[in-house]
């Protein structure tokens, strides 16, 4: 499995470009490829009152699933930036491309509900949710939206799925949207959310949002990224301009090892890192640096 961060499309796909294509490895090499859709996708619809929305065109859908991603989180602060009609062009756009969405629905079942795969004879199951929510964001009962996990009753909803699912699914993959922004240590909420994550049956927790990399922590039979940074975004340097994609390696349904493959941003565009970038990417990736081992 491979996983990666936030992706920003507007400018790559007004420009025709794939910014997919210098990946290494290549995400269509996966048996399962995930990122998260840091944007709406469509036409129309009117921008949220807030200070940044995003809105990629109807083909970015077909980019992502030529690049070779198969399931795309909705589960974030920006998904439903040009209102529930948008939002709703986003889901059909990415299904009839062949992509799963999570993290996101017509309502609040949807939103919670996980991808179920069928991994070589393995069950795997991925949920997306998010801790940062906008108003009017939230899925409803009625209304579509995005899976809320930032109160109690949020992240008490997200453990139980978990651990209801893990009942039929050997490997369960969590992606949170959480943190805070340009914070290379991971709050209290994020140690805590993925501790209850991972004793409720989660295999991987992922996570998007702080647009930074953050460390990677292993232990047996489990692993926790707190922050995957941006990955497709606008022209980023320093911090918020290296990434990584995270390779996730199975025998069945046993975690046996991860990499943690080094990018760097440039003008906003994924290719593999210069020695000394590499090598502050393996720094930030320590947990030791944020007192977490």
């Amino acid at each position: 499995m491979l996983i990666a961060g936030d992706v920003l499309m507007d400018w790559t796909e007004a420009a025709r470009q794939d910014p997919f294509a210098g990946v290494v490895p290549a995400l269509s090499s996966a048996d399962v490829a995930v990122v998260n859709s840091e944007q709406a996708i469509g036409a129309g619809g009117v921008a949220d009152a807030k200070e940044f929305t995003f809105i990629a065109p109807p083909s970015a859908a077909t980019t992502l699933a030529t690049a070779g991603i198969d399931v795309v989180s909705l589960g974030n602060n920006h998904a439903k930036d040009f209102g529930p009609d948008v939002f709703g062009q986003t889901r059909q756009l990415l299904a009839d491309a062949g992509i799963v969405s999570i993290g996101g629905g017509a309502n609040v079942e949807e939103a919670f509900a996980p991808a179920s795969l069928d991994v070589k004879g393995v069950k795997v199951a991925i949920f997306a949710a998010t801790t940062i929510l906008p108003g009017g964001f939230a899925a409803g009962r009625e209304r579509p939206g995005v899976a809320s996990a930032d109160d109690d009753a949020g992240k008490d909803r997200l453990v139980a799925a978990v651990r209801a699912a893990k009942a039929f699914h050997p490997v369960v993959i969590v992606f949170l949207h959480w943190g805070i922004e340009r914070d290379v240590c991971p709050s209290p909420e994020q140690t805590t959310l993925a501790d209850r994550l991972v004793e409720a049956g989660a295999t991987v927790v992922v996570g998007a949002h702080p647009h930074v990399l953050q460390p990677v922590v292993a232990r047996p039979g489990s692993l926790v990224a707190y922050s995957l940074g941006n990955f497709v975004f606008h022209n980023r340097t320093g911090p918020a301009g290296e990434t990584i994609v995270l390779e996730l390696r199975f025998t069945g349904p046993t975690l046996i090892g991860f990499a943690g493959h080094p990018h760097e941003l440039g003008t906003g565009v994924p290719l593999p890192a210069n020695p000394d970038a590499a090598q502050r990417i393996a720094d930030r990736l320590n947990p030791l640096g944020c007192n977490l081992a």
